[in-house]
């Protein structure tokens, strides 16, 4: 009997013998009492469920009184239902309890356990309480109670399939079909698996027999249990058997009983490994490899093994002894199976020896493997290369940016890193997500030894654009480095050239140096004998430029007093096929270019160098440019003479054309075009600078020409050797006819080009009355005018410019004879239509007036006539518009700026006066800087013509180019000004200096006058080219 059927016992006796007191105390008031009793017993609130089991539900409440809470009551009336008990309805059709137990005094406990329920129910219970007159309570609270499930007594099936699979000499393997926890449904909770050297047919039987160890935990219903079980004595028959439980525990009945007998003593080892090999590595794990043994020699399945490592070979069994476990080790498989096993543990970048053993179940062990080695991997790289921090734009041009940078390692600052990743950009690279959304650059280098300075071209850019970069570093993981600094750089808005050095000896065509087409070569010319050779290939029929910089680069040293540059075009057989070589240099002291040479074949051509005179250092520069041009070849074959002699044998040429000719000395050549009234006819030579091929001298041509009538109507010659043009204005129709002559004093032959063009002016005729500025023709760049004047008879011309602007006005005389030139007078005149400012007057046959504003606004042309009803036209051209400067900027360290053509316009206006402009400039960039001013200052006698470089100005200019340092890097010399090159459609500059940009950086020109004086009327522009 448990303790809570001996608490209910009493209680139950407790209660009876309460009642028994109050039916005799009851018995005995009704005796002396004979009123009626009308009060029932309180209601009872406390009603509770207590406990339950799988039948009964235990109720606990408080007795109430007789009268109310007063006195004993008689009796109780305990129901239950499946639904609450609310009314008297609900009360009346519930099952009345038997058994209640007879009522306490008032306030003292009741209990009273309720049995015969069905288990796992929900029950609802109410109570009355009458007393000895039939008077009940109210229903009572009802709670609610449920029985718990009935107890489970099924235990699991009996297994019927115990089998055994295989024994050894030493186990058996049994396998069986896992029955459920009742029976065959759900999962049991644990195997009892026991054998024994006799049958086991009884319980005795089997609780006598041996228990089998490590049962596994049960598998769900009809899946499949085994185990192994060790330790049997060899040669022996065994039998099984097996009980399985639930968690009551309830056990199942005595399942079938196998029996087996296990194989004699096993003497066998497994064979040995011979072929134990480490087959692959990391940095913490090495792998193994071999064929399985068997459990008896080369048969079966072994039944362990025993894997060592060593840092030394395993070649003994105590050296296998001292050796440490390796693992985690495998279970074997049949014999002939490939085995694989990682061995954990190691160490980076160290080499190990393995052993292994096999064993069998008795353990029988077999013999020492073969000791194979193998060395981890170093550790994995986890540090990525360090951060640029020197990413920096070192040179440019008009469409590349050249970075630079200090190579980091593959390790921080160690090593070498595997790749680069630089990025550009139009906005600045300060964060990941910058870059990312950065253009990646192709074709960045690999990276160099850490430290290594590192340089890279990124090309394919814009003139004149600002582009941003920043770069990351990657090793071979790839871990990559941190972001580097930002850069940034503006392409130049000018082409840049940049120049190559020439490669000593280079004295021979042999040893020439490659200049490549469009590249400026760099050379120095140290003593008269020092020659220098440049190649460069060529197409038949390319027309080139040759430009020579020499008296620009070096004016202590280039000049006629000392010595001049001698520069021949060679062909592939070392012939000459263009020089200069004069014995006296006429042409002052200016640089002389080869403006255009027809390639005769296809080959590789040379240009050689030599100083006329002295020894001394004299640097140069010389570039050689393809000239896109078509010509139209003269019929008449060169060195020939007789075919286009005449007026009236005249070559007829479609213009606009250039005429490839070729001068025989002595003869004319003749070409006819056609013209229409109103066009203005442009003749212009290329003959003296294309030097001569054949016999001494030089051919120094003339240019005439004549009208539809025959008649001479206009000629341009020199009376010193220059190529020359002319230009005329066509009144009427027809046909006119170019004569090429030769100037007295020249005996050469050779080639020229003769440019014939004829276009309509665009423009009209004045418009009268246009005598003062108050009546002024609107006129505008590029517009021609016509019109008449007389001695007393001005016409004045009004147009809007800006300061800075440099002026061109081309005068079209139309006279009878070819001594009357300049027939009008042309002033320029300021804003107030009064004052007249300074330019430089018309002179030769292609007349111009020239000048540079100085202020914004309107200017006044007026022209003016020198005999009576003077026919002239003109066309006012901008030559070039410069920005104005802006003072103070005299001191180099705080210059003002080229506009993005390069130009700026100023004027020195006081003595001591400098003007310091900052540009930028890429390493080995050839930079020429050149001013107009005032006329050059020719020598008497030479062949330089000052009537082309003066632009109305006083200044006689000086320029110094210096580097960010202050360094001197250039500069004019006192009083030397003309060392420009010739030109036939441009005017000349005063002066022209140029250098070679010894690194990428910022660099000034100042321009000041050489004399140290200064005015208003010392104006310039100066433009970098």
């Amino acid at each position: 009997m448990n303790r809570t059927h001996r608490l209910l016992l009493v209680l139950l006796v407790v209660s009876a013998l309460l009642a028994g007191c109050h039916r005799r105390r009851h018995h005995h008031w009704s005796a002396g009492d004979s009123s009626a009793d009308v009060v029932a017993p309180s209601q009872t609130n406390n009603l509770s469920v207590t406990g339950t089991t799988d039948s009964t539900v235990t109720l606990t409440w408080t007795a109430p009184g007789d009268d109310g809470t007063a006195g004993q009551a008689a009796a109780y009336d305990l129901r239950y239902a499946f639904t609450p008990i609310n009314t008297e309805a609900d009360f009346t059709a519930a099952t009345q309890v038997s058994g209640e137990p007879a009522p306490a005094p008032s306030s003292w406990p009741e209990l009273m356990a309720v049995a015969g329920l069905l288990p796992g129910t929900s029950y609802w219970f109410a109570l009355k309480t009458l007393d000895e007159a039939g008077n009940a309570s109210g229903i009572s609270n009802s709670p609610r109670g449920t029985t718990l499930p009935a107890p489970d007594v099924t235990p699991p099936a009996a297994v019927t399939d115990l089998t055994v699979l295989g024994t050894t000499s030493v186990s058996a393997s049994l396998q069986w079909t896992a029955p459920g926890d009742d029976g065959m449904s759900g999962t049991s909770s644990s195997y009892d698996l026991r054998y024994a050297t006799a049958p086991i047919v009884s319980e005795a039987d089997f609780a006598a027999a041996t228990p089998a160890a490590g049962e596994p935990v049960p598998a769900p219903a009809g899946e499949t249990d085994a185990l192994v079980i060790n330790g049997l004595t060899p040669g022996t028959t065994y039998w099984f058997a097996l009980k399985t439980s639930d968690e009551v525990p309830n056990a199942s009945a005595l399942s079938n009983v196998p029996t087996a007998a296990t194989a004699g003593t096993d003497v066998i080892a497994p064979g040995a490994i011979l072929d134990l090999a480490v087959t692959a590595a990391t940095y913490d794990t090495l792998t193994l490899g071999w064929t399985a043994p068997g459990d008896d020699g080369a048969s079966g399945t072994a039944a362990s093994y025993d894997v060592r490592m060593s840092l030394a070979p395993i070649t003994t069994d105590a050296e296998f002894d001292a050796a440490t476990p390796a693992g985690p080790v495998l279970v074997p498989s049949p014999a002939g199976t490939p085995e694989v096993m990682v061995v954990n543990g190691v160490l980076p970048a160290t080499q190990y020896w393995f052993a292994i053993k096999a064993s069998d179940e008795v353990p029988n062990t077999g013999a020492l493997s073969n000791s194979p080695s193998g060395t981890t991997l170093p550790p994995p790289d986890v540090t990525p290369p360090a951060a640029i921090a020197d990413l920096a734009v070192v040179a440019w041009t008009d469409q590349s940016l050249t970075v630079s940078w200090t190579a980091p390692g593959d390790d921080g600052a160690a090593g070498i890193a595997a790749f680069y990743d630089l990025r550009i950009s139009t906005s600045p690279i300060l964060t990941l997500a910058d870059f990312a959304a950065a253009s990646q650059v192709p074709g960045v280098p690999a990276p160099q030894p850490a430290g290594s300075m590192q340089v890279f071209v990124v090309d394919g850019l814009a003139p004149g654009v600002t582009r941003h970069f920043a770069i990351r570093t990657g090793d071979e993981v790839p871990n990559l480095g941190a972001l580097s600094n930002p850069a940034s750089g503006t392409t130049s808005a000018q082409p840049v050239q940049l120049t190559i050095e020439e490669t000593e000896p280079n004295s021979t065509i042999d040893t020439a140096t490659p200049l490549p087409i469009g590249t400026p070569g760099h050379g120095r010319l140290d003593t008269f004998d020092d020659v220098d050779f440049w190649s460069f290939g060529a197409s038949a029929g390319d027309i080139i430029r040759v430009d020579l910089f020499s008296t620009r680069m070096t004016q202590q040293g280039w000049n006629t007093s000392d010595a001049i540059p001698i520069l021949k075009i060679l062909d592939a057989a070392g012939t000459e096929l263009l020089r200069h070589d004069r014995a006296a240099w006429l042409d002052g002291d200016h640089d002389l270019d080869v403006p255009l040479f027809r390639i005769p074949a296809a080959g590789t051509y040379f240009l050689r160098l030599q100083a006329s005179n002295g020894n001394a250092e004299r640097e140069y520069a010389v570039l050689v440019q393809d000239v896109p041009m078509t010509v139209t070849f003269e019929a008449e074959a060169a060195g020939a003479s007789g075919a286009n002699d005449t007026l009236a044998t005249a070559e007829f040429v479609a213009g606009p054309a250039t005429v490839y000719g070729w001068h025989v000395d002595g003869e004319s050549d003749y070409f006819a075009f056609t013209a229409s009234a109103g066009d203005i006819l442009r003749l212009g030579i290329t003959a003296y600078r294309n030097g001569i091929v054949q016999g001494p001298g030089y051919f120094n041509p003339r240019l005439w020409l004549y009208g539809p009538d025959g008649k001479k109507v206009e000629k341009v010659s020199s009376t010193v050797f220059h190529d020359v043009e002319l230009a005329y204005y066509a009144d009427v129709p027809g046909t006119y006819t170019v004569r090429v002559i030769e100037d007295g004093g020249s005996a050469g032959e050779g080639p020229y080009f003769l440019a014939i063009n004829a276009a309509p002016a665009q423009g009209g005729f004045d418009v009268e009355p246009n005598d003062t500025p108050a009546t002024a023709n609107p006129v505008g760049y590029g517009t021609f005018v016509a019109g008449t004047t007389g001695s007393k008879d001005d016409d004045v011309f009004a147009f809007d410019a800006a300061a800075g602007d440099m002026i061109r006005v081309e005068v079209y005389d139309k006279v009878n004879s070819d001594a009357a030139k300049h027939d009008v007078g042309i002033e320029l005149l300021a804003s107030d239509g009064i004052t007249v400012l300074p330019g430089e007057a018309p002179a030769g046959a292609f007349n111009t007036f020239r000048s540079i504003l100085t202020a914004s606004g309107t200017h006044y042309l007026r022209f003016t006539g020198k005999g009576n009803g003077s026919f002239y036209a003109f066309r006012l051209v901008l030559f070039k518009d410069a920005a104005w400067e802006t003072e103070p900027n005299d001191d180099p360290a705080s210059p003002g700026a080229l506009d993005a053509a390069g130009r700026a316009a100023g004027s020195v206006a006081s003595a001591g006066d400098a003007d310091a402009f900052g540009f930028t400039a890429t390493a080995t960039q050839l930079i020429t800087l050149s001013v107009y001013a005032g006329r050059a200052a020719v020598p008497p006698g030479s062949d330089g013509d000052d009537q082309r470089s003066g632009w109305g100005s006083t200044l006689s200019p000086r320029v110094t180019v210096r580097d960010a340092g202050g360094n001197v890097l250039a500069v004019s010399e006192n009083g030397l000004a003309n060392v420009s090159a010739e030109s036939v459609t441009n005017p000349l500059p005063t002066l022209e200096v140029s250098f070679i940009a010894p690194v990428s950086g910022a660099y000034t020109v100042t321009v000041e006058d050489a004399t140290g004086a200064g005015s208003a009327t010392k104006t310039y522009v100066i433009q970098r080219r």
